[in-house]
């Protein structure tokens, strides 16, 4: 009626069928809508109990006082609850008519279709459609329509800010909640507001929302434990559409000083704009998107289907205008691996990035390079030179691979060497480097930064090698090879054959730099203390 006129043709399209509880998570991070600044998993509107609703921003991590240092999950904000004519909509309740979520990863949106018949014989037909703004980086809209099939009377709809919101432990029994709340208000005609402050590293996260339907209505506001709902109340027709909009806006201290200022700003800005342009403008966005990144398969649809969404995550999980920040072995989809960052990002994502959006690749780039202090720190730590890249990256770029990973509840521990040990990463964040230049000829970027890390990261080898009598060779000792299981392994050749290559192109670019670019070189000896 309403949603399947938005949707793309169907080798864009990844389709949930039929509704199966046990499968909620499952979808909700194929179904996870992103823009590099914050990812929203694809949970349901109307929640579940199966469900694992999440909110990540980019670089927003806070320690625990038991494990270590993770992707903090945020308020929730997509919440959308349905109470018609005194029964509350419910998916594992009641009787499912019709269901399908689709996933349009042309457009970037996520629409579902609905309808339910509850207790009373009531039907009701819900459609809508999401968005994480592509171009605006603090905007997400819900648009949709209820439709009373065969009833009239008090329809009740509640959408609101959510902080009571945890991440899960190493283990179920243990949830961990990163936020606090410092202020909410409402702010009538204009909305609601949330903001909520992590408990350890201090980031403040504001959220602001404004709920519309097109007929006059009610409005309330409830407040619960870290939770603000606008409650909108009408009296509703059978058949009738009723359409609703729900404008989302958040920023965080990482960002700007005066978070509230800017988060409602922006709300009244988007408000004023419309749904209609805030989709006109997305939807381009990403048609821009898929100029430079699409791939063409012909004849073999699942072929295409899946080569695309594999393209569609990619390009939302990299934020161009934020170099302090990269994508995490899980991106910004939820809790897995912590919301760290590992060697998947230099050597299996940033290629695409380096021939589609070379800003991108750029910026994953001058993460490492701010870091690169606590690399050398990493080195000093273990006893070596140069600049040790962490096995597991956050925020601070030093390691935070945990020694050893325990269950209170059991006692049982288990022993870590990732952190000690997978010192590969280290040549493979030089080679991200060499292939950008490669690439790109970004001389900028070599001569300020690229070579610098190419030149500490090959001292980091040359004071990690040992000289073997015996082989008349240099060896490496005691690593984990890029499988990452086989632990205390000498000379691993992938380790071996990268260690080498850094050193030998690093010997490479000094010769360039003594030759082109002395200035250059001289303050780059200066700072890697080498004559």
């Amino acid at each position: 009626m309403y949603i399947d006129t938005l949707l793309s043709e169907a080798d864009w399209l990844i389709t949930e069928e039929d509704y199966h509880p046990e499968k909620n998570q499952f979808y909700e991070t194929l179904f996870t809508l992103a823009n590099g600044y914050v990812g929203a998993r694809g949970s349901l509107e109307q929640g579940s109990q199966t469900g694992s609703p999440g909110t990540d921003f980019a670089g927003v991590y806070d320690p625990t006082p038991v494990f270590f240092t993770e992707l903090a999950n945020a308020p929730n904000w997509l919440n959308v609850k349905i109470v018609a004519n005194n029964e509350s909509i419910e998916l594992e309740k009641g009787r499912i008519l019709e269901y399908k979520r689709t996933l349009d990863m042309k457009k970037g949106l996520l629409t579902q279709i609905f309808r339910w018949e509850g207790a009373k014989g009531q039907i009701t037909r819900f459609e809508d459609y999401r968005l994480v703004h592509l171009n605006y980086k603090h905007v997400a809209l819900l648009k949709g329509v209820i439709v009373p099939e065969n009833y009239d009377g008090p329809f009740v709809v509640k959408s609101g800010l959510n902080g009571y919101v945890f991440n899960t432990g190493v283990i179920e029994q243990l949830l961990i909640k990163h936020f606090k709340l410092t202020e909410y208000e409402d702010r009538e005609a204009e909305g609601i507001y949330l903001e909520m402050k992590s408990r350890l590293s201090g980031i403040s996260v504001g959220e602001a929302s404004k709920l519309k339907l097109s007929v006059p209505s009610e409005r309330s506001v409830e407040i619960d434990v870290d939770k603000i709902t606008e409650v909108l109340t009408f009296e509703a027709k059978k058949g009738q559409a009723y359409e609703f909009e729900k404008y989302v806006t958040f920023y965080t201290s990482r960002d700007v000083e005066d978070v509230k200022f800017h988060t409602l700003k922006e709300l009244n800005t988007r408000v004023d704009q419309g749904s209609e342009v805030l989709l006109r403008e997305h939807v381009s966005a990403w048609e821009q998107k898929w100029l430079d990144a699409d791939v063409k398969i012909h004849g073999d649809e699942v072929a295409q289907r899946s080569l695309r969404f594999n393209i569609f995550h990619l390009i939302q999980s990299a934020n161009e205008d934020d170099d302090r920040v990269s994508i995490p072995a899980k991106a910004l989809h939820g809790e897995g691996y912590r919301g760290h960052i590992f060697w998947d990002t230099e050597i299996f994502m940033l290629p695409f990035f380096i021939y589609t959006n070379p800003r991108a690749a750029r910026s994953l780039l001058m993460y490492r390079y701010h870091n690169l202090d606590a690399a050398r720190e990493n080195a000093r730590i273990q006893g070596y030179k140069g600049a040790q890249f962490p096995w597991e990256s956050a925020d601070t770029g030093l390691e935070t691979t945990p020694k050893e990973l325990g269950n209170p509840l059991t006692g049982e521990t288990v022993r870590i060497w990732t952190g000690e040990e997978e010192h590969h990463i280290v040549a493979d964040v030089a080679y991200a480097v060499d292939h950008y230049y490669v690439a790109t000829g970004d001389e900028q970027f070599l001569l300020k930064y690229g070579a610098e890390i190419l030149l500490e990261t090959a001292r980091f080898w040359a004071s990690r090698v040992q000289y073997d009598d015996r082989k008349k060779a240099y060896v490496i000792k005691k690593v984990i090879g890029p499988d990452e299981f086989h632990e205390h392994v000498d000379n691993n050749i992938y380790t071996n054959y990268m260690a080498k290559w850094n050193i030998s192109k690093a010997l490479e670019y000094i010769d360039r730099l003594k030759q082109k670019h002395t200035d250059s070189w001289d303050k780059l000896k200066e700072n890697c203390f080498v004559q």
